[in-house]
Parts: structure tokens; C-alpha cells; sequence
């Protein structure tokens, strides 16, 4: 699964069915970003998806983004 191709669902899912505000939108358009490397991968399970994600943060921190 690739997880990039939900996206745009669940962007248009907060949008409409739960009513959040423009500036919500932007800022998970703006976070999502930062994990483009791990949605644009080929992930078939729940570990594999974690593991990704604890990766892309541990290179996040290593250049000094996010929150440590």
C-alpha cells in the first residue's frame, strides 16, 4: 500500500466531514510534507508503516526539524 494515495482522502475528508478550519487544512497539508519519503513507499504492513515513520522522524531530529 501507498500510503500517498490517501492523502487527498483524508484531506477532503477533514475538510467536509469533520469541518476543519483553512488554517487545519494548511497545517496538514504543511506536516504531511515532511513525511512524503515514507508515503510515496511500498508499506503492506502496520510494522513496516511504524518502522518508516520512526525512521523519518529520527532524520527529521538528525536535520535539526521538528520537535525534540
Amino acid at each position: 500500500m501507498v500510503l500517498a494515495n490517501s492523502v487527498p482522502a483524508f484531506i477532503q475528508e477533514k475538510k467536509f466531514l469533520k469541518n476543519v478550519s483553512p488554517a487545519t487544512l494548511n497545517w496538514y497539508k504543511y506536516s504531511l510534507q515532511a513525511f512524503e519519503p515514507v508515503l510515496k513507499l511500498e508499506l503492506n504492513t502496520a510494522h513496516e508503516i511504524k518502522a518508516a515513520v520512526i525512521n523519518r522522524i529520527a532524520e527529521l531530529q538528525t536535520e535539526g526539524r521538528g520537535n525534540t
